[in-house]
């Protein structure tokens, strides 16, 4: 039933998840190679220099977004990524196709600034997002699966991108970032579609829920083992009934013989010879079993 009722918000958070992963993963692992294309440097030694500059350049974005995934809220944090990346992909395509001039440093300066504002929204804002909706969204019972499952299709995501940015970038490097801004505007239809907007205050009143749900699954496991224990002492006194009937023709014998002896003391008893075993084994039972059910009331 839960599966079901979350079936497609679990599509938007590992659809969106595997769309992020194919433009993070494919531009991220290939990103020597697109720093070479594109002018900033012919080395083993630039490349590795690149992508070293342009990660500390994000830094202060990637810093910021975690105070703005609160202010702002989780799925507009995703689709203001996803918008940006789209965007910042896109001008580089264009730029690459129409404007770029390798020998200019001007040229330069407008590839590298789009570049880190792609980067900065990509690990800062959707990276960021897609990891923390599936681990606050879902509730308890199934939140950890929800959440391994949008990884898993993730790490597919991760596995294409991987697969198909090296042709993309043997073909062109514009193309890599047209496809890169092709996936990023159909994540931010899937997000918009698929993701659930909410806030703190709603996960609160969801753990409320959840907590007063469990109070009342442990009373009905309580009654269910009350009701049990009470069963159970009525086997134990019928084993005890059908003990006395056993047992009565040789108590009847004794009774007599104890009544010579005494001149009619039994009578006066009115119980009989010996101690009343179904009296004593019925009040045991139901007392100890009153006794339970208090405690466990008062616990």
């Amino acid at each position: 039933a839960t599966f079901r009722k979350y079936i497609f918000t679990l599509l938007g958070t590992g659809g969106s998840w595997l769309l992020y992963d194919i433009v993070t993963y494919g531009m991220g692992s290939f990103y020597g190679e697109l720093s070479t294309k594109m002018g900033f440097g012919e080395t083993v030694l630039d490349e590795a220099r690149s992508t070293l500059f342009l990660q500390i350049l994000c830094l202060p974005g990637w810093a910021l977004c975690i105070f703005l995934l609160d202010w702002v809220g989780r799925k507009p944090t995703q689709l203001w990524g996803f918008l940006g990346m789209a965007v910042a992909n896109g001008a580089l395509w264009g730029y690459l196709l129409y404007f770029d001039d390798p020998e200019s440093a001007s040229s330069l300066w407008i590839k590298g600034s789009l570049l880190v504002v792609g980067r900065t929204l990509d690990g800062a804002f959707v990276g960021l997002s897609t990891y923390v909706i599936p681990g606050e969204f879902f509730p308890t019972a199934v939140r950890a699966t929800f959440h391994g499952i949008s990884a898993g299709l993730g790490k597919l995501g991760a596995v294409i991108g991987s697969g198909v940015f090296p042709l993309l970038i043997g073909s062109g490097e514009h193309l890599a970032f047209l496809f890169a801004s092709a996936v990023c505007a159909l994540g931010i239809i899937w997000t918009f579609v698929l993701v659930p907007n909410y806030n703190v205050n709603l996960l609160k009143e969801r753990l409320r829920e959840e907590q007063e749900e469990a109070q009342g699954n442990a009373r009905q496991r309580l009654v269910r083992d009350s009701v049990s224990e009470l069963e159970d002492g009525s086997h134990i006194r019928s084993e005890m009934l059908s003990f006395q009937s056993l047992s009565s023709p040789s108590r009847s014998h004794a009774g007599g013989d104890a009544e010579k002896g005494t001149g009619g003391k039994a009578q006066k008893d009115g119980k009989g010879h010996l101690p009343d075993i179904e009296e004593d084994a019925t009040t045991l039972v139901s007392g100890s079993s009153r006794r339970d059910i208090a405690q466990r009331g008062i616990s």
